[in-house]
């Protein structure tokens, strides 16, 4: 089952009806002196390539020990340094094909994640498929009215570019999110346009 396979590389469950896929995760929310407490041993430097207070709740919703959601928000904002600013103007090449994620920003669900459109899975390299996950990640930050980072996704699967993810796909787009964007799986995930050979 490809929607199987594709959620199962996401750490997901399925649950998959004649017309539409849904899927719905749990979400913890950080006291406030748990996120001041974390913030407080971040050096100048590593807050900032994070997003703020949203994001370091986000990382202790994942991580529930301090010294560990403080360690990977450390490895998250020296990875972010060494890759520097990623814009819009860094994903438009990737844009231009059949596949391609976006952040509808100013839109919200009713209960405030932030709404992303999937046009299929991104094409391109492995570089700009990583550009794209990245501003794509950081525009659901900014976004979510949550305190923990969260989205309604929204994939278009008649689209040609919705396939079985391929390596490229996977180590620019899924491993970067296991790793550096783990809450994306907080929220909601609805497959319109579900193939028969697909649920079954």
């Amino acid at each position: 089952m490809l929607l199987k396979k594709l959620c199962q590389q996401n750490a997901l469950n399925v649950l998959v009806t004649s017309t539409f896929l849904l899927l719905l995760l749990p979400q913890v929310t950080p006291s406030k002196s748990a996120i001041d407490s974390v913030r407080s041993k971040l050096s100048q430097e590593e807050l900032r390539w994070i997003h703020g207070d949203k994001e370091i709740a986000s990382w202790i919703s994942i991580y529930r020990e301090e010294d560990s959601a403080i360690e990977k928000i450390r490895a998250k904002a020296n990875w972010r340094r060494q890759i520097g600013k990623v814009s819009m103007a860094d994903c438009a090449r990737g844009f231009g094909t059949d596949g391609f994620t976006v952040c509808l920003e100013s839109l919200h669900d009713r209960d405030g994640n932030a709404i992303v459109y999937s046009h299929g899975l991104p094409r391109g390299t492995e570089a700009q498929i990583r550009a794209q996950t990245i501003y794509l990640q950081e525009r659901v930050l900014a976004n979510s009215k949550n305190q923990v980072a969260s989205a309604l996704t929204i994939i278009d699967c008649t689209q040609p570019s919705f396939r079985i993810p391929d390596g490229v796909l996977k180590r620019g787009g899924i491993d970067v999110i296991s790793q550096y964007y783990p809450w994306s799986t907080f929220g909601s995930t609805v497959f319109i346009g579900v193939p028969k050979p697909v649920q079954s």
